[in-house]
């Protein structure tokens, strides 16, 4: 459909039955196809049609999981990547290219923290970079230029403000650490923020304390 509610187009029709359900809908970088994932339960199927509905076309097929999660495209739209959930409890970053071909990496210590984003590499090439950020749904900020992500992690009390390339060269920018020395007061670094045009960031710094947040806005 268009932006005026025109020229509405039923790609695929999976209504009759909920497990084939279409969804993570993704529009290509040139708005001339969609990456969805056909189904809710296993085998999950990974397509790519046009916008018009022709040539929906399977990329491959999840059959391994109880579930599949953090579905992202590649900058240049030859990847896509997954974090899937076997049965043995293993879970595994899967990074799939639009012939199928597909490479597993095992996840050690996975936990609430774990994320990932794709890069590009000082060659072009697309990577993915796999992270551990103590605020993951606020601070996995890839730049603009898609050539580096920032990401925070915690040192005892404090807090480190980081940023990593697509070949995994991590640079430390920045500590917030507790002013308070007892042991429930720790610092925070949050709410990252990439400028336009990734040369600069801009975060908020405070101090929590026994529940409560000391807050001191700092954009740097």
């Amino acid at each position: 459909m268009d932006r005026y509610g025109g020229n509405l187009t039923r790609l695929v029709n999976y209504e009759t039955n909920s497990s084939d359900w279409a969804r993570y809908l993704k529009w290509t970088q040139d708005s001339a196809s969609l990456f969805y994932v056909k189904g809710t339960t296993p085998p999950y199927e990974f397509r790519m049609i046009k916008a018009d509905g022709l040539d929906d076309r399977l990329i491959q097929t999840e059959t391994r999981s109880a579930s599949v999660d953090n579905i992202k495209m590649s900058p240049d739209d030859s990847k896509f990547a997954y974090v899937v959930y076997p049965s043995d409890g293993t879970e595994q970053l899967v990074i799939v290219d639009m012939d199928g071909n597909r490479q597993e990496r095992a996840i050690a210590d996975y936990n609430y923290s774990f994320n990932f984003e794709w890069l590009i590499s000082a060659n072009g090439q697309a990577d993915v970079i796999e992270i551990k950020d103590v605020n993951s749904s606020r601070n996995n900020r890839v730049s603009p230029d898609k050539k580096y992500v920032a990401f925070v992690d915690s040192r005892g009390t404090a807090s480190r403000l980081n940023i990593v390339d697509a070949a995994g060269n991590i640079e430390f920018l920045y500590e917030r650490t507790a002013d308070r020395t007892t042991r429930e007061c720790y610092g925070v670094i949050d709410e990252v923020k990439w400028s336009r045009d990734s040369k600069r960031v801009a975060f908020a710094e405070y101090e929590s304390w026994g529940g409560a947040d000391f807050r001191k806005k700092h954009p740097v």
